[in-house]
């Protein structure tokens, strides 16, 4: 991910007068792959099967987007989940301690797309 300082921004766009116009397509691009990724994902859960778009785009505009480290636990078993997560990069392992074993044994593996 780059950032581009607004003083930057200003200095292309001086040099590059098409730079803006340019940079906005590219974000609404993104925007438009991020929309139709989320709108697919939320139609795959059957609670959301018979939602409107409106209503998805309710729902999709309504969501936060987190970030967890690689040793973070999401939710506990037996606990309720605090949210509805939808992977929208990465893989989660799922684990049970295995009492037995008095391990933690991976028992699933999510990607991209899983809710």
């Amino acid at each position: 991910v780059g950032r581009l300082s607004y003083e930057a921004f200003m200095t292309l766009s001086k040099s590059f007068p098409t730079f803006p116009k340019i940079l906005r397509g590219r974000i609404l691009r993104q925007e438009k792959k991020k929309q139709t990724f989320l709108k697919t994902t939320l139609k795959r859960i059957r609670y959301f099967r018979s939602a409107g778009d409106d209503e998805l785009f309710d729902i999709m505009n309504a969501l936060e987007l987190k970030h967890y480290d690689e040793s973070s636990i999401l939710t506990t078993r037996g606990l309720p989940a605090p949210y509805l997560m939808i992977i929208t990069e990465g893989v989660i392992a799922i684990r049970m301690y295995d009492s037995r074993s008095k391990r933690n044994i991976e028992t699933e593996i999510l990607s991209t797309g899983s809710v």
